[in-house]
């Protein structure tokens, strides 16, 4: 593939008037509020990981079938009354080499991950507390054991993971903040514009959101805005982050790895 040639018209470059920086921001910053505003009025548990092995009392889990749908229905609806916004800055255009590209993404991040380098590092830190680093697991077969619940879950939980999380993260990341950094006509700015700075940049936020998975989080997210850069395709990233936590869904269902739910 030609990456030069991947984009032969650009009709970003040809946008007059700025673009509305909120509508490129929230989605992402509402996904992620949910659990704290249901926190807040006592819908969710203070803490899951309080409750360990046998402890866990029963229905304690039954709360997050109402996080993880209320974060499908929140991140999908912001996202559908923004998306021309979107489009019109970065026009649809995905490249099927993206797919191989999301499935490599997984394992190295499961390759990554299973080295345990960040428990080493932790656990020789003083003061670590490997606990509360600790992602919220849940095992939607004994959370919700009849068949309703569970396909409930599951539903909400891929379409945030596989539809949601993606387009809102790449949005926020490579829509607009590593554009802004670059230019004041950000929302004009063609992806094979993105500097090598964007690509640490895009790194060291990857070790911020992903604490416990700090080194896997560093080598997707540098690669992605490289290969964004490449191809001067936005949406191959978004389709790259989908079909990694896609198949990272898949994988920890089928090998019941819950700490990387």
């Amino acid at each position: 593939m030609d990456a030069t040639n991947c984009q032969s018209d650009d009709p970003a470059t040809q946008l007059s008037g700025a673009a509305v920086p909120w509508k490129w921001i929230v989605p992402l910053l509402a996904v992620m509020a949910v659990p704290m505003v249901l926190e807040r009025f006592g819908v969710v548990p203070i803490s899951k990981l309080e409750f360990v092995g046998d402890q866990r009392p029963v229905g304690a889990d039954w709360p997050w079938l109402g996080v993880v749908a209320a974060q499908a229905l929140v991140g999908g609806c912001l996202l559908l009354l923004c998306w021309r916004e979107y489009i019109r800055s970065l026009p649809w255009r995905v490249s099927w080499l993206a797919l191989p590209a999301g499935l490599l993404g997984l394992l190295a991040w499961v390759g990554i991950c299973e080295l345990g380098w960040e428990q080493a590092i932790y656990q020789n830190l003083p003061g670590a507390d490997l606990k509360a680093l600790a992602r919220a697991s849940i095992n939607p077969s004994e959370s919700f054991p009849d068949p309703v619940s569970y396909g409930l879950f599951l539903v909400a939980r891929f379409a945030v993971l596989v539809a949601v999380i993606p387009i809102a993260e790449e949005l926020l990341l490579r829509g607009i903040f590593l554009r802004m950094l670059q230019r004041d006509d950000w929302w004009a700015m063609p992806m094979r514009e993105l500097s090598g700075t964007s690509i640490a940049i895009s790194a060291v936020y990857g070790a911020l959101t992903h604490p416990n998975e700090i080194f896997a989080a560093i080598v997707w997210f540098a690669a992605v805005t490289w290969w964004v850069r490449w191809t001067n395709r936005f949406w191959d990233g978004v389709l790259i982050h989908a079909v990694t936590n896609a198949a990272l869904g898949v994988y920890v269902l089928t090998y019941q790895q819950w700490h990387l739910w």
